[in-house]
């Protein structure tokens, strides 16, 4: 690989890339396997196929970056939860997309990214009583104005999204077991009631809004620093919105 990143352990990369500025599937051809070709297909919609495709070729990239497992060569497997991971590699990773934005999260510990797009139709208020516990039901309903709503409702949304996947709980961990109580102004710390469920300590941190995208990571550990690769280039509105939220920002060229 002519990429090679070194990944501390008190360090969490999250990559982010724009689907509009990606190069179009041909391009990103050599990092696709057959097995993903026949899958993309399952899709009805071209443009659904294309950013599948793109999805995966993008994550045996990254991955590539700290494996020296070349792209193709990356077996996935799955963990007893069912998590996807990288046969012989001890890094960790999660992914998550919207129809616009992919973020791709990777550690040497558990990790979960979640990305979330604002949608007009969503009925806020009958998706906070399935998400939120009381505490958090009392501070969405103090809040005035539809943009601090939804803004509140999102992080929250993407935070505990990023703990499910984290934890790879899926399915069988319901909102209504979890709670989040802030730290500091981005950063939580899960709580649940019944402590087999979760025997750790987990938290969460929301990192703001990337091209109208919220977005939130999840982690047992309390590290050092998150590092934002973002092979495309930020946009300056964007990019001071994400910076002072983190301490490190580094830039990769996404070399094909």
């Amino acid at each position: 690989m002519k990429n090679h990143l070194n990944l501390n352990p008190d360090e969490l990369h999250v990559w982010l890339f724009c689907y509009h500025q990606l190069p179009n599937v041909k391009v990103l051809d050599a990092f696709i396997s057959e097995a993903e070709r026949l899958r993309s297909s399952r899709y009805k919609f071209e443009g659904l196929q294309q950013r599948y495709l793109q999805t995966r070729a993008l994550l045996r990239y990254v991955l590539s970056c700290y494996t020296k497992i070349k792209p193709l060569d990356i077996i996935f497997s799955e963990k007893v939860n069912g998590k996807p991971i990288v046969k012989k590699s001890h890094i960790h990773f999660n992914i998550s997309h919207t129809e616009t934005v992919l973020a791709i999260g990777v550690a040497e510990f558990e990790v979960g990214v979640d990305v979330e797009q604002p949608h007009a139709q969503l009925d806020l208020t009958s998706l906070a009583h399935m998400l939120f516990d009381e505490q958090e039901s009392r501070t969405f309903a103090g809040l005035t104005g539809e943009k601090a709503r939804i803004d509140f409702f999102l992080r929250c949304w993407t935070e505990k999204e990023a703990f499910i996947k984290a934890t790879g709980k899926g399915l069988s961990l319901e909102f209504s077991q979890f709670f989040l109580r802030p730290l500091t102004e981005r950063k939580s710390c899960v709580h649940c009631s019944d402590r087999t469920i979760m025997p750790s300590t987990w938290y969460t941190q929301y990192l703001g809004v990337y091209a109208k995208n919220h977005m939130s990571i999840c982690y047992p550990v309390s590290f050092q620093r998150i590092k934002f690769i973002e092979p495309n280039g930020f946009e300056d509105d964007i990019c001071g919105e994400i910076i002072r939220s983190v301490k490190c920002y580094h830039s990769l060229p996404l070399t094909l």
